[in-house]
């Protein structure tokens, strides 16, 4: 074996792919310059796998990378069609993630599924880490966290605590997957999955960051009606969705932290619909934010303001609307949907959602329980939070969903 194969090898090996990619999962939470490290190291490592491999053109283009190059075309017409040219191609910037991890990925193929359940409990070890840390942080310090969620703070995260939430959601339903079919895995680690699985479900109760447990009760639910019947009987699964249910209802009732930001949540929901809309609560921000997207939409309805141009049309209606609110929590429409819908308009918008969803064209995709779950968790947290618009939440989902759509139907069945 010649010297220049050895170092090939190496470096692509099983556990120094696992090692990159840790990279990323760690960079989720305490570093964004990890993330944007693996995302140029994953692509230079594929392009550099091409060098001695014929099929270039089947792993550029194919099922996996084709939606997510072609939702980067169109941040690309939009930013084209922005009068801010600048601010453009300075979102364009955080969009690459579109085009790197997704072609990096699948010119690095073929990865085993034995390596991708590994990368897969790799984050869920990272997370759940992290969720001990913060843990500590609210045992320590209980009785002043629980009076912060009384006027809708939260415990203090490495991130901001809806992103965090998120991640803490995808960790959880992965960990799931993982105890239903990691049997590639060591005994060993499916049993510490298992664990880490129980304390980040539990974890994101005691977070209380609505938009996380909602989003992982979305997965959850989404499994339990596409795929649950190939696990347990129907009656089951039924039984399974009333549970999930009843543990709800429960941690509303018993978990402090859960039970004082119910409470909250409700009188601040009030405060907006009574015309009360201070912008010291959080969901009156929400809303007030979603009422300028739709004025915006309304002005803009087939191909949206253009996402160089989103902020500064937003500021403009705070600035006639609201003018109380801080420049700093001037946002744009603080859901996905609404979001998306007022960038792209109402054509870019149909285009943006039907890529996401174009993998489950393919039955093989409709059965993968991880695509199900992070689809799932995914489309549930747009309600709430543009969870895959910034850096972070995007290197997640397409980390994520490229991982699991080359474990659906590896480099061998594509045609």
């Amino acid at each position: 074996m010649t010297a220049s194969s050895s170092i090939k090898n190496l470096i692509y090996s099983p556990r120094a792919l696992n090692v990159v990619f840790a990279v990323a999962f760690i960079g989720l939470y305490y570093s964004r310059a990890l993330t944007s490290i693996f995302d140029v190291s994953i692509f230079a490592l594929g392009l550099f796998a091409m060098i001695w491999r014929a099929d270039w053109k089947k792993r550029l283009w194919n099922r996996h990378t084709i939606p997510f190059i072609l939702i980067f075309v169109i941040y690309v017409l939009s930013m084209l069609m922005s009068t801010d040219k600048s601010e453009g191609l300075h979102r364009l910037k955080t969009n690459n993630y579109y085009v790197l991890i997704p072609l990096g990925i699948s010119m690095l193929q073929p990865f085993s599924k034995k390596l991708i359940q590994e990368i897969i409990a790799t984050f869920v070890f990272i997370s759940t880490c992290s969720a001990l840390i913060v843990l500590l942080d609210y045992a320590f310090n209980f009785s002043q966290y629980s009076e912060a969620y009384k006027v809708g703070k939260t415990i203090e995260t490495p991130i901001l605590h809806i992103r965090y939430a998120y991640f803490m959601c995808l960790a959880t339903l992965m960990g799931f997957a993982l105890m239903l079919e990691g049997k590639l895995l060591q005994p060993i680690v499916k049993k510490l999955i298992a664990i880490c699985t129980i304390i980040l479900f539990i974890f994101i109760h005691i977070l209380a960051v609505r938009t996380g447990i909602v989003s992982c009760y979305i997965g959850l639910f989404v499994f339990l009606i596409v795929r649950s019947k190939d696990f347990i009987r129907p009656l089951y699964s039924i039984a399974t969705g009333l549970a999930l249910v009843v543990v709800l209802v429960l941690a509303v009732k018993y978990v402090p932290s859960l039970k004082n930001k119910w409470q909250y949540t409700r009188y601040d929901i009030a405060r907006y619909f009574n015309d009360d809309q201070t912008y010291l609560l959080s969901d009156n921000l929400r809303f007030i934010s979603i009422k300028n997207g739709l004025i915006l939409f309304d002005e803009n309805p087939l191909f949206g303001t253009g996402i160089g141009d989103l902020d500064k049309e937003c500021q403009r209606l705070y600035a006639k609307s609201h003018p109380d609110v801080p420049i700093e929590l001037q946002s744009p429409p603080v859901t996905q949907y609404f979001y998306t819908l007022t960038a792209f308009g109402l054509i870019g918008a149909i285009a943006f959602f039907g890529l996401l969803l174009y993998p489950f064209r393919y039955a093989e995709h409709r059965r993968d329980i991880k695509l199900l779950l992070i689809y799932g968790a995914t489309f549930g947290s747009f309600i709430g939070d543009y969870s895959i618009e910034l850096q972070l939440g995007k290197v997640a989902f397409v980390t994520l969903a490229s991982l699991a759509l080359w474990y659906a139907t590896p480099l061998e069945k594509i045609k």
